[in-house]
């Protein structure tokens, strides 16, 4: 038996939903090379069988965070098809980069000397991206770093494809570190490397102008149709995208408690009056967190009928106050959704103190992965 079918919990993928998001932030922006993120696995949703449906609505470059990443996606896409990836490049050594035609984004003085080392004692030219650090500081180098190299030297030694960085506050869409990231960026650019192409946004790019896209971006969450709706600004309306994913869990068991009772560990839930209870196969080891134990913000749905969480989230289990759902309705052979569109995330995600990418990410292997 499979065993995520056992466990009665299930994510379901809209391929169709996926394709349209992609197409559309490249219709929103034309004139931007749009290539998408799919590192942790595809956020956990599945990268070796997302990637193909991306390549397959135009997307012809991907991201990853990891050398390994990069070997899972590969054999799914066409030997045409451009992946870059983030860091491990010390770790891998560069010639599985040129063997596979991986294209490694070098972010430190030491990744870039090792690469020249590597070239010149081989006697090739490795195609590469580099990454710039303009406030994030994370990963990146800055202008002291790239004073101290030898530009010309990793230009003719380099075949270098694109020049990137990352906002640090890009989901805030009048944030003034986005104009000060970009001021540097451009400058950093047109000192150094005006002549290759250049990108500063990710997902970020839809609710900020144009001219933060540069020549290419970075699709993530948003391939999803996931966004915060507090990042979109005032226009709340504007919202192109699809809600690509669904996750539902399979009622266990419902009974009848009474004033008095109390609702799983610790009792941290009292009943105070006569109620129906649904014990769902969702638990944290699942991926719904502890943290939205007896939440008042969030709640699944049933048949569109909220079904707030009562008690904590258990291990393998949560429990769910099913009073508003007619008791005709109301089977072992109903599925409960705990998130279906970009506002059950988010209030599950605020609910829960994360992010929408943790909560996507933290989806556990017993969760089964179907596209439709």
């Amino acid at each position: 038996m499979n065993s995520a079918t056992e466990a009665g919990v299930r994510l379901l993928i809209n391929q169709a939903a996926l394709q349209h998001n992609y197409q559309m932030l490249c219709h929103l922006h034309p004139k931007t090379d749009h290539g998408a993120v799919i590192k942790a696995n595809g956020y956990g949703v599945g990268a070796a069988k997302l990637a193909p449906i991306l390549e397959q609505a135009g997307c012809k470059s991907f991201y990853v965070a990891r050398p390994s990443e990069a070997m899972d996606i590969s054999p799914t896409l066409s030997p045409k098809t451009k992946i870059y990836v983030f860091h491990g490049h010390n770790e891998t050594g560069f010639n599985f980069y040129f063997d596979n035609g991986f294209i490694p984004i070098l972010y430190s003085r030491p990744c870039i000397e090792n690469a020249l080392v590597y070239c010149q004692k081989n006697n090739i030219n490795l195609s590469a991206a580099l990454l710039l650090n303009t406030g994030m500081n994370r990963l990146g180098l800055d202008s002291e770093d790239l004073a101290s190299l030898d530009i010309d030297l990793v230009k003719s030694t380099l075949n270098i494809d694109s020049i990137h960085s990352h906002l640090a506050c890009g989901r805030t869409k009048n944030h003034p570190q986005n104009d000060k990231q970009m001021a540097l960026f451009t400058q950093l650019c047109d000192q150094h490397f005006p002549e290759y192409p250049r990108g500063l946004s990710a997902s970020c790019q839809l609710v900020l102008p144009d001219y933060f896209a540069s020549n290419l971006t970075r699709q993530g969450l948003n391939i999803f149709g996931a966004f915060s709706p507090a990042d979109l600004g005032e226009d709340q309306s504007f919202f192109p995208l699809q809600f690509a994913l669904k996750v539902q869990a399979k009622i266990l068991q419902i009974h009848t408690v009474q004033p008095g009772e109390t609702i799983g560990y610790d009792a941290s839930y009292t009943v105070e009056k006569p109620m129906r209870i649904a014990t769902i196969s969702m638990g944290y080891a699942d991926g719904l967190p502890l943290s939205a134990s007896n939440s008042t913000t969030y709640a699944p749905t049933l048949y569109g009928i909220k079904t707030p969480i009562l008690g904590k989230v258990s291990m393998d289990l949560t429990t769910l106050d099913v009073s508003d759902v007619p008791e005709n309705q109301l089977d072992h052979s109903s599925w409960v959704d705990v998130f279906y569109d970009n506002v059950s995330l988010y209030l599950l995600a605020d609910a829960a103190k994360s992010s929408l990418h943790e909560i996507i990410l933290r989806l556990g292997p017993r969760c089964e992965r179907i596209f439709e």
